[in-house]
């Protein structure tokens, strides 16, 4: 009888991988409210499993380095989606976003509404008038990873954008601007 529990449990662990398919993840001690979600752009509907972390890995420290030799690193933490490393180079204060898999997935850095696209500056200035510029952060996406960045609480494709949060009263949102000037509501704030 033992036998046969032995052999159904065991048959039953090596079925797991083929009921979850393609999808990879990772267990941790705990429930999985104590687990992150970090998403897979290349299947919107794949996501990986991690460990909640406080602090950023190892693994991300080093591939940081590699990838900025010459940065001076100014603060380090883990949010709810990434490994996010502020650094300074060449006089800019940008932060940088690493995955599960201490992959670089981008940068960003505050910019001023004149570093838009001109197109983006009429647009805006025409489509919100009386809205205020409270901030304008430029991410630059790293091609070679196909992770999906997250912005507010929200992904968005493989692309480098300008996202813009406009106030106005208690009304706060945010825009996002292609590199040739096309602008898209991205989300509100309220």
């Amino acid at each position: 009888m033992k036998k046969l529990i032995v052999l159904s449990g065991l048959s039953f662990m090596l079925s797991l991988p083929a009921l979850r398919g393609s999808e990879t993840l990772y267990f941790a001690k705990g429930t999985l409210s104590s687990q992150e979600v970090m998403y897979n752009k290349s299947d919107p509907g794949n996501h990986k499993i991690s460990p909640k972390r406080h602090d950023v890995s190892y693994q991300s420290k080093e591939a940081f380095k590699k990838d900025f030799e010459n940065a001076t690193i100014l603060n380090t933490k883990r949010s709810a989606y990434f490994d996010e490393i502020e650094f300074e180079q060449d006089h800019v204060t940008k932060t940088a976003f690493y995955d599960a898999d201490s992959k670089l997935v981008a940068t960003t850095q505050l910019k001023t509404f004149s570093d838009l696209p001109v197109k983006a500056q009429h647009y805006i200035n025409s489509k919100y008038p009386g809205y205020t510029i409270a901030a304008v952060l430029f991410a630059d996406d790293n091609e070679f990873n196909e992770s999906d960045m997250v912005m507010y609480n929200r992904s968005f494709s493989d692309a480098d954008n300008y996202f813009v949060e406009l106030v106005k009263g208690n009304s706060k949102i945010v825009v996002k601007s292609d590199l040739i000037g096309y602008v898209d509501f991205f989300k509100s704030l309220d």
